[in-house]
C-alpha cells in the first residue's frame, strides 16, 4: 500500500512540474513573439500607418492559442487589431495602466494577457497586447491525468494477479508444511511427509524438515 501511495504522489508531483513547465515555455514563446511585433511596429507608429501594423499582427495566425492581440498607441488607444474570432474582441485596458505599464504578464481563468511596451529612444509609443488561451495546455495535462492514473491502476492490477500467482508457489508450500507441523505435533505420527514443490530455499527446508522427520521415525522404531 505504502509503494503505491508513494508511486500516486510522485505522478502528481510530475504532472504538476510538467505543466509548470509547459507554462514557463508558453510564456517565454508569447514574450519573444511580443517583441518581434514590438520591433516591427516601431515605424508604422511613427508613420501613424495602422494598415502596416495590422499586417504585422496577421503573422500571429501561426499560434492557433492567440485570440487577440492589439497594438495600442501612446494615448492608449487602439492602433491596430487582430481576433482570431471576430466576435471575441477584448478590452485589455483594463487589464493595465498603458502609461506605466512595463512588460508583464498576467492570469485570468484560462487565458493570459501579454504586454509588452513598445520605444523608440527613450520616448514611448505604444504597447503590445496580446491574449493567449490556455486551453489546449489544460487539455495536454488532462489527458497526461488520465493516461497516467490509467496506468498506475492498470499496474495495481497487474501486481494483485501476479501476486496471487507467486503467492500461489511461495505461500502455499509454507502453509502446508506449518500444517504438517501441527499435525504431526498433535498425532505423534512421524512418518508423514511434506509434498517438495521446488528446489528454491522452501523446497531446502521442507526436505530438510522431511528429513528430521525420517530421523524421529527411526529413532522410534527402535
Amino acid at each position: 500500500m505504502t509503494s503505491f501511495i508513494v508511486v500516486i504522489v510522485s505522478a502528481i508531483i510530475y504532472l504538476a512540474l510538467d505543466f509548470s513547465i509547459m507554462k514557463a515555455d508558453k510564456i517565454k514563446s508569447i514574450k519573444s513573439i511580443s517583441k518581434v511585433i514590438r520591433t516591427n511596429t516601431i515605424s508604422p507608429l511613427l508613420f501613424d500607418d495602422a494598415d502596416a501594423a495590422a499586417e504585422t499582427l496577421l503573422d500571429l495566425k501561426s499560434d492557433p492559442d492567440i485570440i487577440n492581440a492589439y497594438i495600442l498607441d501612446e494615448k492608449g488607444e487602439v492602433f491596430a487589431t487582430y481576433n482570431k474570432n471576430t466576435n471575441q474582441k477584448v478590452d485589455f485596458i483594463k487589464f493595465m495602466d498603458v502609461k506605466s505599464a512595463e512588460s508583464n504578464t498576467k492570469k485570468e481563468k484560462n487565458s493570459l494577457y501579454f504586454f509588452n511596451k513598445i520605444e523608440q529612444q527613450n520616448e514611448f509609443l505604444g504597447t503590445v497586447c496580446i491574449k493567449t488561451s490556455l486551453d489546449n495546455l489544460y487539455n495536454q495535462l488532462y489527458k497526461k491525468i488520465k493516461w497516467t492514473f490509467l496506468i498506475i491502476l492498470a499496474s495495481i492490477i497487474l501486481s494483485f494477479i501476479f501476486a496471487s500467482i507467486f503467492q500461489k508457489y511461495i505461500s502455499r508450500p509454507i502453509l502446508n508444511l506449518v500444517g504438517l507441523m501441527e499435525k504431526v505435533s498433535k498425532t505423534k505420527d512421524f512418518s508423514l511427509r511434506s509434498t517438495e514443490y521446488s528446489k528454491d530455499e522452501i523446497g531446502v527446508l521442507t526436505k530438510e524438515f522431511n528429513q528430521l522427520l525420517e530421523q524421529i521415525q527411526k529413532h522410534d522404531d527402535y
